[in-house]
């Protein structure tokens, strides 16, 4: 219905605009139709229609989401060949795509390049970073980045708190971890997910702790069992794995059963 509005607009002699195109980009990217939309991108030229960051942003939201980063990364060069500068968003959709599709180093250099360009990355982008570093085990760069938003003031939530622990665990360091848990908690950071649960679970596993570990086991299963969830595979896993890191038969048996 929208394209046949275009066409009728177009007939009745009325031109479509750039808030035209870019409106009919977005529905598209909403309905998942990227080839559509990117063709609309083609026939703004066409039309002597120049886009603004605006347009770009929905495309490169479109592609992150579809994890495309490659694309997304086009549209980017493709906004400074057109002189028009990408704003802290189009770095967020870039950045989160290609960590979600692990190209971590890629995402790195589109962080740096923000910064070169005078933006100041959010927390939002700091954290989608931080996912990635930690993702990797990369422990040295995600201690770095919390340092660098330390240096910007920009405070860091749950997310954030919760992608430095998981660098920690998966780098060995069990202690560290609980001790970025008990900062969130001197913070007042909401502590209530499941998430942060089975990441203190494993660290006190880990740390040789496993009363505590069961019982943040036993907490995991009252907050799910009044969310009407059962307890994820994953989570008994994790403190099996652990147990079995110190091999620990008698008490990753325990957690299996």
């Amino acid at each position: 219905q929208a394209f046949k509005m275009l066409l009728e607009m177009r007939r009745g002699g009325c031109k479509p605009d750039m808030i035209t195109y870019t409106t009919l980009i977005k529905a598209c990217v909403t309905a998942g139709q990227m080839e559509r939309a990117k063709g609309l991108l083609v026939q703004m030229d066409e039309v002597d229609i120049e886009p603004d960051a605006t347009t770009y942003n929905a495309l490169i939201g479109g592609y992150a989401k579809q994890l495309k980063w490659r694309e997304c990364k086009e549209l980017m060069a493709e906004m400074d060949q057109r002189g028009i500068a990408p704003n802290l968003l189009s770095f967020s959709y870039t950045i989160r795509a290609c960590v979600k599709a692990r190209r971590i180093r890629e995402g790195q250099r589109h962080f740096e390049q923000l910064q070169e360009l005078g933006l100041v990355p959010n927390v939002n982008v700091y954290s989608t970073l931080m996912a990635g570093f930690a993702s990797q085990g990369m422990l040295t760069e995600a201690q770095q980045l919390m340092s660098a938003m330390q240096m910007q003031r920009i405070r860091p939530n749950e997310y954030t708190f919760s992608s430095l622990i998981e660098a920690f665990l998966r780098a060995g360091y069990a202690r560290s971890a609980l001790e970025v848990h008990e900062k969130m908690a001197a913070l007042n950071l909401d502590m209530d997910d499941v998430v942060l649960r089975t990441q203190k679970m494993r660290a006190l596993a880990m740390e040789g702790l496993l009363g505590q570990a069961f019982e943040e086991l036993k907490g995991i299963k009252a907050m799910q069992k009044s969310n009407k969830e059962g307890v994820k595979t994953v989570v008994y896993n994790e403190l099996i794995a652990a147990c079995m890191a110190r091999d620990d038969i008698e008490a990753g048996t325990e957690a299996f059963q």
